[in-house]
């Protein structure tokens, strides 16, 4: 709630997960502009924490600063790193190029089961597979992303841009 999230940058106002917590807050609601500065404010306190670089691209690519959020993750991401947030954060980048190439090498068996798992990370990779224009892909993980417990409707079905390429859609509108 808003209550806990102030109380925790009351209590520890340099701790980089407060500030990414009011950034997730926002960015849930919507609010991808007020977001920004909280999850760029995150990364700035924690730059080599992979959560907070997933998040630094993601609202980049909210805000429509596409081009910034690519070269990001080019020049600040570790490819090498196998851990699935920076896979996540490699497939945005694909996803923005539109790369449908290295978005199928990205999402190899082991990627696949543990996004398959987590809501969090089904929806955005179905976010993502919207914008590149893959709506049959976005589907499917959106639809596991509910199945996996996703309920804020209003941003699915009326706040988030990246998704509106669903809307007509009959699978969606089911």
């Amino acid at each position: 709630s808003n209550e806990l999230i102030n109380e925790a940058v009351r209590i520890d106002p340099l701790n980089p997960f407060a500030d990414a917590a009011t950034g997730w807050h926002h960015f849930f609601g919507g609010r991808y502009e007020t977001a920004q500065d909280f999850l760029l404010s995150a990364y700035e306190l924690s730059p080599d924490n992979v959560l907070h670089q997933f998040f630094k691209a993601l609202i980049l690519f909210y805000n429509n600063r596409e081009d910034e959020a690519c070269k990001f993750i080019t020049d600040e991401v570790d490819e090498s790193n196998i851990n699935i947030w920076v896979r996540t954060t490699l497939l945005k980048k694909y996803c923005i190029e539109k790369d449908y190439e290295k978005m199928a090498s990205i999402m190899e068996p082991d990627v696949v089961e543990q996004v398959q798992i987590d809501m969090q990370y089904s929806y955005h990779v179905s976010t993502f597979y919207a914008y590149a224009g893959d709506k049959e892909s976005s589907l499917l993980w959106l639809n596991n992303a509910i199945d996996r417990g996703v309920i804020n409707y209003p941003l699915l079905n009326e706040i988030d841009p990246m998704l509106k390429i669903l809307y007509e859609e009959e699978k969606f509108k089911q």
